[in-house]
Order: structure tokens, then C-alpha cells, then sequence
């Protein structure tokens, strides 16, 4: 499984006065429910929270990020730093996470699946399983670590294998894509090399391809 978390949707520039101990202000045009997480960033740092409450106020709403209220994860500690303070240029937008794994698709083959959390009112969420790609036989992914300090990846794991998350510069992600129909007489008997493991297709007579792409984290590589 890979877990990818990012910022979506439009973002939402600060107004003023920005940001308190327990808030920061926006557009009350923002369509963001009591729940959400929620990053606020000016480029040189980032703060995630949970909206607990909306605070109108002519034209501009204060979005709290109070501990407690029953919310979940909730915030701790609900008053902000003088260092996560915001200024003009500062944005806020949803934060997001999407999981890719390997299920079982409509059709009953193996297919990519994306999977998300959303919510469905100011209380509740859900998650939303999408079907991405049918025939896809297996997801695999190991990890560039840098553990010389040089900048760049000097060795390739799996994820059991890292201790230290913060070493990890790059992803390497690969896929095994077969045909939906098998084709001629002649059975597939190739292994394929997946990464740092074997894959037996059971010698039915579909076609086959690996594809693979390596991706560098943001804010990892010089």
C-alpha cells in the first residue's frame, strides 16, 4: 500500500488580521465544514489542524483550532506559538490523504484501487474506495534512503527495513499491468522481478508489462 498525503482543492489566501493564538482568518467564501483538516503555510512553514469551529465576522471567518470539542483526532495544544504566526501571503487548504493498494475490482480481477477519507457533513466521514485501473496484478515499492549524508540516495529497502523515515529521499514504485483477455495458446511462464520480489502469474495466457517510476520527496532533495 501506498499512502500519499498532500494539500487539494483551491487554497485560500489569509486576511487580515491573518492569524491568532487560537484561529486564522479567511474569505468567508472558504466552504470548509467544522471537522476538516486543515494546513495553513506561508512557504517557509506549515501548521496542520483540525477546524473545530467558524467564527464569522463581515465578510471574513476566523477558522479555530481548539483542543477537545468532541472532535477527532482534535487538536493539542489548541493555542498556537508565537512561531506559527501568519502574515500576508499566507494560505490554507485541505489536507488529504489518498491510500493505493491491490483489490479485488468489479469485474473480479485485480485492479488499483485509491482510497480516501471524506466528509459528508460538519460530523461524519467516510471512505471512498475508487476502482482506478483494472488488470493490475500486484503494487510494489521500496525506498531511497540516504544513509551518508550525501544528499542523494545510497541505498534501496522495502518499508520494514526503514528505521528512520526522515532518511528517506525517494520512492521507487513499480506495477505488474495485464491484459483483461488472454490471447493465443502459448501459457505465460515467465517470473517477473518485481523490485525485491518474485511474481508467478500461474501460467495463464495473458499479456503482461512492469512499469516503474521513482519519485523524489518534496523538500527532501537538495
Amino acid at each position: 500500500m501506498l499512502i500519499v498525503r498532500s494539500i487539494s482543492g483551491p487554497a485560500n489566501t489569509m486576511l487580515a488580521p491573518f492569524s491568532s493564538a487560537t484561529g486564522i482568518f479567511v474569505p468567508n467564501t472558504h466552504g470548509y465544514l467544522e471537522g476538516e483538516i486543515l494546513v495553513a503555510t506561508d512557504c517557509q512553514k506549515a501548521s496542520i489542524f483540525q477546524l473545530t469551529d467558524i467564527n464569522p465576522g463581515g465578510g471574513v471567518d476566523e477558522l479555530v483550532h481548539a483542543a477537545g470539542g468532541g472532535f477527532d483526532p482534535g487538536n493539542d495544544p489548541s493555542a498556537w506559538g508565537p512561531d506559527q504566526g501568519y502574515g500576508l501571503g499566507a494560505q490554507v487548504a485541505r489536507l488529504e490523504t489518498h491510500a493505493f493498494y491491490i483489490g479485488q475490482g468489479a469485474n473480479g480481477r485485480p485492479s488499483l484501487f485509491q482510497l480516501r477519507l471524506q466528509w459528508v457533513d460538519a460530523t461524519t466521514s467516510e471512505f471512498d474506495a475508487e476502482e482506478l485501473v483494472t488488470g493490475v496484478d500486484t503494487l510494489q515499492i521500496r525506498y531511497g534512503l540516504d544513509t551518508d549524508n550525501s544528499g542523494a540516495p545510497n541505498t534501496w529497502i522495502s518499508a520494514d527495513g526503514v528505521g528512520d523515515w526522515a532518511d528517506v529521499l525517494s520512492a521507487e514504485i513499480t506495477l505488474l499491468v495485464r491484459a483483461d483477455e488472454e490471447y493465443g495458446s502459448e501459457p505465460d511462464t515467465v517470473v517477473y522481478s518485481l523490485v525485491d520480489m518474485q511474481f508467478d502469474p500461474v501460467d495463464d495466457r495473458r499479456l503482461r508489462q512492469i512499469y516503474s517510476t521513482t519519485i523524489g520527496m518534496r523538500n527532501r532533495l537538495p
